[in-house]
């Protein structure tokens, strides 16, 4: 079953609407109820990680 991706936008940091985007429902509730409460992509971790690998 696709829904809208909208309905996920808390999970990011940075909320984007995009209603176009469809996603199935199934797999990101799994996804959301996996994740610690009030868990946010990215999180500092993973964006500490991501900076420290890219070479400038």
């Amino acid at each position: 079953m696709m829904t809208i991706s909208d309905l996920y936008n808390s999970m990011f940091r940075i909320e984007t609407s995009n209603p176009e985007v469809l996603v199935n429902l199934h797999v990101w509730n799994r996804i959301l109820k996996g994740l610690p409460a009030n868990y946010q992509l990215h999180d500092d971790t993973l964006l500490k990680e991501i900076t420290d690998s890219v070479i400038v």
